[in-house]
């Protein structure tokens, strides 16, 4: 059982070194905007989380619902250590990706915010140039108030 942590542990770690890789492409899509780039390394990103959810459950399985502090305190001094270990690694490379996955969102909702914002300055553009200046061209006050003027020769005028 113990080897087979240790192996599912590895395999954890490097999954979350190929997440810190893919999180950092990303991070690097985004600045290019790139958004077919980075939706084709998101399904990447997401497939890989899947798998990892996959070794933490078998884990968990594995141990029957014990935490490993606890399971790795009733094997030998060095390979308590080795397997605790392991596991500090992965949560360390588990941290770091959770907080590269935050500054990726927070520079695609900004990247989200400035594409609104610009979205609505153009609306905004072009509305203006379109609506005519004079508010009441096209009413009762407009330029066709008066659409039978009198007639020029009663008035005196030609």
């Amino acid at each position: 059982m113990y080897e087979y942590i240790k192996r599912n542990l590895v395999r954890q770690d490097r999954g979350f070194q190929v997440l810190g890789m893919l999180l950092a492409e990303e991070f690097a899509q985004l600045r290019e905007r790139d958004p077919q780039a980075v939706t084709a390394t998101e399904f990447s990103i997401h497939e890989l989380l899947r798998q990892l959810a996959v070794e933490r459950e078998e884990v968990r399985e594995l141990l029957g619902g014990e935490k490993l502090i606890q399971y790795a305190t009733r094997l030998p001094k060095t390979t308590a250590e080795e397997l605790l270990g392991l596991a500090e690694t992965v949560s360390r490379r588990e941290q770091t990706s959770i907080r590269q996955a935050e500054r990726n969102a927070d520079f695609a909702f900004a990247l989200l915010d400035q594409s609104k914002a610009m979205l609505g300055f153009l609306h905004d553009k072009v509305t203006e140039q379109v609506t005519p200046k004079n508010t009441n061209t096209y009413s009762a006050a407009g330029a066709y108030k008066n659409v039978r003027p009198n007639a020029a020769l009663l008035r005196g005028t030609l």
